[in-house]
């Protein structure tokens, strides 16, 4: 039988301390082993939680190791840091911690354009409507307070990452989520790079995740959530469409555009040129 304690002072007794959660399975072994959720697929959506609790954070990761990928931090300060390097799909934080509080961490990722998108879900010992309005007005979107069943908070955290998925979808469709003028820092960044490393036909999504200084999942999530495509996808549509600009340019022939955009074969350039253009490079190039 797993115990979590709420956030009192050290100095309470054991048998002071109220449950913060109201489930505890009789058998722990029947539940899911962190870590068991297939971190190669790229997709797996990624819940960072930030409570200084260890005993509280090692029961959540239990509990929701099982449907997303789990990262930790033990206070605001260190759960901000992380939230600006890994961008997760939603945050669960406590309202009460050391260092930086729940609040103030939110306020931060709100006023941060990188991150002022991710759900926060903010968790508190203290239930009163003062508090989870000061919750709220940081720019917590949602709010649960101890104890509290963790069934509730699983599904909580799943309409929140589905209600910002749907979103996400709607803005692509209607294409409102692209600015007219300027894009975000980070997609300046991705651009930037590629155009760089076009040539290279040997630049890999671990070469460009190295480069960007995060790892390969979390640059797969960051620009699905920018571009609604994965890595592999950006960064061929971008060979081709410097291909497309360079024929209409007439910036040389159909070989030394391949090579000026990263394809090792003319072959293999060609391919994929017709399957996204309906037409060959060499056709391209007359008609413009």
């Amino acid at each position: 039988m797993l115990t979590i304690p709420t956030d009192l002072p050290v100095s309470e007794t054991q048998d002071e301390a109220v449950d913060a959660v109201e489930e505890r399975p009789d058998h722990p072994h029947d539940q899911p082993e962190p870590g068991i959720v297939d971190l190669s697929a790229e997709d797996v959506p990624c819940v960072l939680l930030v409570e200084d609790n260890a005993e509280l954070r090692a029961f959540l990761r239990l509990r929701l190791g099982r449907s997303y990928r789990i990262e930790e931090a033990a206070d605001g300060a260190e759960g901000l840091e992380k939230a600006r390097a890994i961008t997760p799909d939603a945050i669960i934080t406590d309202g009460l911690m050391p260092v930086m509080d729940g609040l103030t961490m939110t306020r931060a990722i709100k006023a941060d354009p990188e991150l002022d998108f991710v759900p926060v879900l903010m968790l508190t010992s203290r239930a009163s409507s003062r508090d989870t309005v000061a919750g709220l007005e940081a720019g917590a979107d949602d709010y649960l307070s101890k104890p509290f069943d963790s069934a509730e908070l699983a599904a909580r955290v799943a309409g929140l990452i589905a209600s910002r998925r749907r979103l996400k979808s709607r803005l692509e469709q209607t294409g409102t989520d692209q600015p007219s003028v300027s894009q975000s820092p980070f997609m300046t960044q991705v651009d930037e790079l590629l155009d760089e490393h076009l040539p290279d036909s040997q630049f890999s999504i671990l070469d460009w995740a190295h480069l960007m200084h995060m790892d390969r999942s979390t640059l797969f999530r960051r620009l699905k959530r920018e571009t609604g495509q994965s890595p592999d996808e950006y960064l061929r549509e971008r060979r081709l469409q410097t291909a497309a600009r360079l024929l209409a340019e007439r910036a040389g022939n159909v070989a030394e555009v391949a090579e000026a955009v990263g394809f090792a074969s003319v072959s293999s350039f060609s391919r994929r040129f017709r399957e996204r253009f309906d037409t060959t490079p060499a056709a391209y190039a007359r008609g413009q």
